[in-house]
């Protein structure tokens, strides 16, 4: 997950024969990577300058010891989750969320406890995100992840920005305004259209 494409791209620079490389096989094949097809299709607009480019992947984080109830909510939230999606709009799962809100959101738990808890929660849903078949997996990750972290009792909220030209649209998860499910610099690419 951590590869950098500057590096995939020179690597593949060497090798005449792309599609014998196993690796480009491999992240082909979890959505990692796919030939790019436009020269501005990231967060930030810059342009490409290779075969390949990166796609949205569940965020890295520590690996911490966790019980099998997590996995099992984290499980039952992506199946949930992937489910919905097709068949919502941005209106419903805001609704669900906002009724979803804990009255937890008031009390004064520790901001570093929360981002502990919220960083074993996402290692959980990483493991069953492998059975997302949803299709918006930035959608359907964000809105499982503050699903599971609401009912700790973490005030996580899920956001929404967008980028006109060309047109872009991410969803992430942040914490005490701060971003835990992806870059932290997304405010400033996108504009903001929903935030619950």
């Amino acid at each position: 997950m951590d590869i950098s494409i500057t590096d995939l791209n020179t690597a593949l620079r060497d090798h005449p024969n792309k599609g014998e490389l196993q690796i480009v096989e491999a992240l082909r094949e979890i959505g990692a990577i796919q030939e790019t097809c436009s020269t501005y299709d990231q967060v930030e607009p810059v342009k490409l300058d290779g075969f390949f480019e990166q796609r949205w992947m569940t965020p890295i984080v520590e690996t911490v010891q966790s019980d099998q109830r997590h996995h099992i909510r984290s499980l039952f939230e992506v199946i949930r989750a992937g489910l919905m999606m097709p068949r919502t709009s941005l209106g419903r799962i805001a609704k669900s969320l906002t009724h979803n809100r804990t009255l937890h959101e008031a009390a004064a738990i520790s901001n570093e406890s929360n981002f502990e808890q919220i960083n074993n929660l996402m290692c959980s849903l990483n493991k069953a995100f492998v059975w997302d078949f949803s299709g918006n997996k930035c959608l359907t990750y964000s809105y499982a992840l503050v699903r599971l972290a609401r009912r700790r009792g973490i005030p996580a909220k899920l956001v929404i920005g967008v980028r006109t030209r060309p047109f872009f649209s991410h969803a992430w998860v942040e914490l005490h305004k701060q971003v835990v499910s992806d870059a932290a610099t997304l405010k400033q690419s996108l504009a903001v259209i929903m935030e619950v």
